[in-house]
């Protein structure tokens, strides 16, 4: 009778790990989902710093141009000045 209530006993305490490694198992799935969720939410947002940085780059290149039109029109506007007799 006492290998038979070793043998319970053994039995009882195997049942009590497998059931603490499913709780285990199912927290790092939980875990896992948490992790899978922060990725996505942090790909997302280098998605739209990537594009606010591409739009900064062409607004960037459209002022540059621009500065550099009116620096020609300055260029033209100071040539003109010049011809005027005070």
């Amino acid at each position: 009778m006492d290998c038979l209530e070793a043998i319970r006993l053994r039995i009882t305490e195997v049942a009590r790990r497998i059931d603490q490694i499913g709780s285990f198992s199912h927290g790092q799935a939980d875990t896992s989902q948490t992790v899978t969720r922060m990725m996505d939410a942090t790909q997302e947002g280098l998605a739209q710093n990537s594009a606010a940085t591409h739009q900064l780059s062409a607004t960037v290149h459209e002022v540059a141009s621009t500065s550099e039109d009116l620096a020609k029109v300055a260029e033209g506007l100071k040539s003109l000045v010049r011809s005027f007799q005070l």
